[in-house]
């Protein structure tokens, strides 16, 4: 009522997994991620806050003579209980019957981050056309909360999982969309991202697939193929300047403090964000 009164515009923050739609008119609401086709006009994407990975890193990677690609994965893709294992299949469920009495096709998008990682992973593991490196958990991170063992240990090989691989896999969570994400670019990687339907900051201004590999998440049956062949295109030369954007694309556009800074520069780049 007050801003209504006043004629001010009320910036909301809403990051973390779950989402809420919030359909006032005055409001301007940032979410770390949405599915594409539920975006409001009111709505902006911003990027999750993570760590710069790769500071003080040398994140340069050359080609390897296999000519096979090395794939990094490492956090929560492990049922840490029957409940959490009944409550993913639940969802399935739930989903599947929505998909039927609306006709809309994209809804299976919903289903639990943990299934697709599953799915994809083993995928990947039976593949003789990668060199998978994975390090499953049944914890989220490294969450001193819900981590067995030491949360520091367990940071150091997350970092190390990025840094020693040719791509890394950034698969949703319980949210549309992966910390890990900005991680990889930090660290001057080329993530694999599996679209579920996600919505990127600064979508129209960034062009994202000269910089990652996104594949579709219905084409989980092609994934080590698509993997392979990407990187097989690619010479020394070209490989390395995609890390090398990556990184810059991090640093200039998605590092959460500088495109904080961008957002509250100038009036005018809230306004061009919400198009």
């Amino acid at each position: 009522d007050l801003s209504c009164r006043y004629g001010k515009t009320v910036l909301v923050f809403d990051p973390g997994d779950k989402i809420y739609s919030i359909p006032i008119q005055n409001f301007i609401v940032f979410h770390t991620w949405q599915y594409r086709f539920e975006k409001k006009q009111n709505e902006i994407i911003i990027p999750a806050i993570s760590e710069d990975v790769g500071r003080g890193r040398d994140i340069i990677r050359h080609k390897n003579t296999s000519h096979k690609p090395s794939v990094g994965f490492c956090g929560w893709a492990a049922f840490p209980s029957v409940r959490v294992f009944f409550s993913a299949y639940w969802r399935k469920v739930v989903i599947f019957f929505q998909t039927i009495l609306t006709g809309n096709k994209k809804l299976f998008v919903k289903n639990k981050g943990l299934l697709f990682r599953r799915a994809i992973l083993k995928k990947l593991k039976r593949s003789n056309r990668v060199v998978s490196n994975f390090i499953i958990r049944k914890s989220f991170g490294s969450n001193k909360l819900t981590i067995k063992g030491s949360a520091e240990k367990a940071r150091a090989e997350y970092i190390d999982n990025i840094a020693n691989t040719d791509f890394s896999l950034a698969i949703r969570g319980d949210g549309n969309y992966s910390i890990r994400f900005y991680e990889i670019l930090s660290m001057g990687r080329i993530p694999v991202l599996f679209d579920t339907e996600c919505v990127f900051p600064m979508e129209k201004e960034t062009d994202y697939d000269s910089i990652i590999l996104r594949i579709n998440i219905s084409d989980i049956d092609k994934i080590d193929d698509k993997i392979f062949e990407f990187y097989d295109r690619l010479s020394d030369d070209d490989f390395i300047e995609r890390q090398r954007r990556a990184r810059d694309l991090f640093l200039n556009e998605l590092y959460y403090p500088v495109f904080l800074k961008y957002l509250f520069a100038d009036k005018q780049n809230i306004q061009s964000l919400l198009g």
